[in-house]
C-alpha cells in the first residue's frame, strides 16, 4: 500500500464471485454491518483493540460471509485493511486530498481514531456511542421517550420514510460510508469518489450549507448555521449558539472568515468538534473520534471528550445545570494556520447559560 504504486481497485472491497445487490441498511443498532454487496470480500477486525488513543497493532483477518448481525462482518473492519497500521505499520502513507490549507499531511489511523477506548468516537465498531443521556435528561426534550434522538434528523421522518439517514438515532451505529461516498446523491453508495476532498458526502438535506454533512445526521433545527438559528436549539446539551448571540455570532454570520468559512475545511461544526491539526505528528485529528487531553485552561476537560477537539478550540471547561463552561480558542495566524480562518481568541466564550442537563462523567452522558 506504500510507496509510489499505491492504489485501490474494485476487488480490494469487492467480490465479483460472492457480491449481490444491496447496500448496507443505514442507521439503527444494525448500522455498521456490511451490505450485500461486500459479501465474499474480506477486512480485518483488531484483536486486541489498543489503548485509547492508540492504534491496534495486532489484527484477525475475518471474512464476510452473511450480513447477520454478530458475524465479524463490520464494514469498519473493509476499511480497516487499508487505513490502518495492519496496511502500513508506523510509516502512515500522505492523504491525496492534503490538510485543509492543501498542505501535505499524514493519514491518521482509524483504529486510533476511532478506538473504543477514547473519550469519544463516531460508533463505526463494536461500541455504541458514549453520549446516551436518559430520556428524561432534557427538560426541553418533547415528551416522546426519545431523548437525545430529537437532535437527530429521525425527528423530520417520525411517521414517514424510514430509510437512509432518515432512521439515524443517538444509539445508531455508522459505516465509514455514511459519511464518505460521492457528493451526487444519485450515485451509487460507496466510497469510489467524490467532487469534495477526503470523499466527503455533501449535506443533501437541502437547508444550510452544501458543504455541512454533518446535517445528514444531526438537526440543523437543533444546531442552526450561517444566518439560522434554529427553534430547539436549546435541545442540545449546550444551546447552540453557545456565546448566546444569535445569528450576530461570529460562529453563525456569513463572511470569508465567520461561519462555515471560519475554518479551511468550510464546515462549520469542525470550529469545535473534530477538525484539530497534531503538528507533531503531522496529522489530520478529525470528527472520528479522539482521546486528546486537556487544554491549557485551568480545569479544562480532555479535549476529546465530546469531541472537543476543534480545529480552533484550545481548552473546554464543560458546564452544568448549576453553572456555566467555557472554551478557549486558539490564537491564530489565519493567512498561515493549518486549520483556521479567523482569529477567535477575541470570543472565547463563558456560555451564556448553564447546561441543558448534566454530563457528570467523562464515560457516558447517562446522567
Amino acid at each position: 500500500m506504500l510507496g509510489t504504486n499505491r492504489h485501490a481497485e474494485c476487488a480490494d472491497c469487492h467480490n465479483a464471485h460472492g457480491a449481490k445487490a444491496g447496500n448496507h441498511v443505514v442507521g439503527g443498532a444494525n448500522g455498521n454491518i456490511i451490505g450485500a454487496n461486500i459479501l465474499g470480500s474480506w477486512g480485518v477486525k483488531p484483536t486486541p483493540w489498543g489503548s485509547a488513543g492508540s492504534p491496534a497493532t495486532s489484527y484477525t483477518v475475518v471474512d464476510f460471509t452473511s450480513t447477520t448481525p454478530g458475524g465479524d462482518n463490520l464494514e469498519g473492519y473493509l476499511c480497516a485493511k487499508c487505513h490502518s497500521y495492519y496496511a502500513y505499520g508506523a510509516t502512515q502513507p500522505f492523504v491525496p486530498s492534503g490538510n485543509a490549507d492543501g498542505s501535505q499531511v499524514e493519514e491518521s489511523d482509524i483504529t486510533a481514531d476511532f478506538n473504543v477506548n477514547n473519550f469519544a468516537y463516531h460508533p463505526v465498531f463494536e461500541s455504541t456511542g458514549k453520549n446516551r443521556p436518559l430520556s428524561t435528561a432534557n427538560g426541553n426534550w418533547p415528551a416522546n421517550g426519545l431523548g437525545l434522538t430529537n437532535t437527530f434528523r429521525y425527528m423530520d421522518y417520525l411517521s414517514g420514510e424510514r430509510t437512509g439517514y432518515y432512521n439515524m438515532t443517538h444509539e445508531s451505529r455508522i459505516t465509514c460510508t455514511d459519511c464518505h461516498a460521492s457528493d451526487v446523491s444519485s450515485d451509487p453508495g460507496g466510497a469510489h469518489g467524490s467532487g469534495r476532498r477526503w470523499i466527503l458526502k455533501q449535506n443533501i438535506t437541502g437547508v444550510g450549507s452544501n458543504a455541512n454533512f454533518c446535517y445528514n445526521c444531526h438537526r440543523r433545527d437543533v444546531y442552526g448555521d450561517e444566518g439560522y438559528v434554529g427553534p430547539d436549539a436549546d435541545f442540545s446539551r449546550v444551546s447552540h449558539p453557545p456565546d448566546g448571540l444569535g445569528t450576530s455570532s461570529p460562529f453563525y454570520q456569513t463572511g470569508s472568515d465567520t461561519g462555515n468559512n471560519g475554518n479551511k475545511f468550510g464546515i462549520l461544526c469542525l470550529s469545535c468538534h473534530g477538525g484539530a491539526y497534531d503538528s507533531t505528528e503531522n496529522q489530520m485529528k478529525g470528527i472520528h473520534g479522539s482521546n486528546m487531553a486537556a487544554g491549557p485552561l485551568s480545569g479544562s476537560d480532555p479535549l476529546g471528550y465530546r469531541l472537543m477537539n476543534g480545529a480552533c478550540v484550545e481548552s473546554y471547561t464543560r458546564p452544568t445545570s448549576l453553572q456555566t463552561g467555557r472554551t478557549e480558542f486558539r490564537t491564530v495566524t489565519p493567512a498561515t494556520d493549518k486549520v483556521c480562518n479567523k482569529n477567535f481568541s477575541n470570543f472565547d466564550i463563558t456560555y451564556s447559560s448553564t447546561a441543558n442537563y448534566d454530563c457528570l462523567t467523562i464515560g457516558d452522558c447517562s446522567n
